[in-house]
């Protein structure tokens, strides 16, 4: 199974058979298209498993919804966890993030990926709980932890991260801004940043990415405050997207997402997402994917371009109350 392989409608071939195998050990077996073709059942039992991992439902499996499916089921102890090149990803860390986040030890962004923060977590609480600090989450570890937390409750990263979203002084100008894609023309992300500058932001801008995770790349690479992927509407349930999976939320992402979808409401559907999909869950900052549609008239795309930009603003400035909850 190859995530470089996207497959949609009408696809066949030996990949198509790899899709339905993953599919059914997920739980749903494809159930009337042949072994070889992607019709229409396929299609449809590709979106019910995107809309379970809280992924982009446009019934196209991509780079995400591969990868998604290479992690899915993992519980928590059915394998070693530590921190390896490349990074351990799957439901399992996911897991395990949450639990230590729930006994008072930060392991950064709850995003089922075993990085160094949560190895710096893991390594903290097993020195707390006088066990061998090896950073791997073994049997005794896990029972250590599973102990531990049924006397504790919260959130760590969630509160951790509540205070400092209230904290940061709420200004856009000098933010630093990425703005990524890999579909949406030159002239739509050019328009967004040229707006944004004007309202005093800093922006770096490439629309030539290969996949939507390259936007995570550059934007871990540079550091900046918000990194905002730019796409065509594949799926009509929302216009703007913030990174969510479980009880974790990313809070930033969240006050944009809403502002930027408000700002769009007068000419398209009032509608946010919180999603899991790899660009929202790599960054390690703010992160958002904004679907415009590139069919209208260039004046009106140019307006949605400004009410974009517009909503970021509002976003950093007046976050609404919801963001906070």
């Amino acid at each position: 199974m190859s995530d470089t392989t996207t497959l949609r409608r009408g696809s066949v071939g030996d990949a198509v058979v790899l899709l339905h195998q993953a599919l059914t050990r997920a739980g749903l077996p494809v159930l009337g298209d042949a072994v070889h073709h992607f019709g229409a059942v396929t299609e449809e039992t590709v979106r019910a498993f995107q809309r379970r991992r809280s992924l982009q439902v446009d019934g196209i499996c991509g780079p995400d919804t591969w990868s998604a499916l290479r992690e899915e089921p993992l519980a928590i102890g059915d394998r070693l966890l530590s921190l390896r090149r490349p990074m351990l990803r799957g439901d399992d860390v996911h897991q395990l993030q949450q639990q230590l986040s729930a006994i008072g030890f930060d392991s950064g962004r709850t995003d089922g990926i075993f990085g160094a923060h949560t190895d710096a977590a893991l390594r903290e609480f097993q020195r707390n709980a006088a066990l061998a600090v090896d950073g791997i989450c073994g049997p005794d570890t896990l029972r250590a932890i599973q102990r531990v937390g049924g006397l504790a409750d919260g959130q760590i990263s969630q509160l951790r991260e509540r205070e400092s979203f209230a904290a940061t002084p709420r200004a856009l100008p000098g933010r630093r801004i990425f703005l990524g894609s890999r579909v949406a023309s030159a002239a739509i992300v050019a328009a967004i940043a040229r707006d944004l500058e004007q309202l005093g932001a800093v922006c770096a801008t490439d629309c030539a990415l290969t996949v939507d995770t390259e936007a995570a790349r550059q934007a871990n690479e540079r550091d900046v405050d918000l990194c905002v992927l730019v796409q065509a509407v594949v799926d009509p349930a929302w216009r703007c997207a913030y990174y969510a999976t479980g009880r974790y939320r990313s809070f930033r992402g969240h006050a944009i997402a809403l502002r930027v979808a408000e700002q769009l409401a007068p000419v398209t559907t009032e509608l946010t997402a919180g999603l899991s999909v790899g660009v929202l869950r790599e960054t390690r900052m703010a992160a958002v994917v904004v679907q415009l549609d590139a069919t209208s008239e260039t004046s009106d795309l140019d307006g949605r371009c400004r009410l974009v930009a517009e909503g970021i603003r509002r976003g950093f400035e007046d976050p609404p109350d919801l963001a906070l909850s």
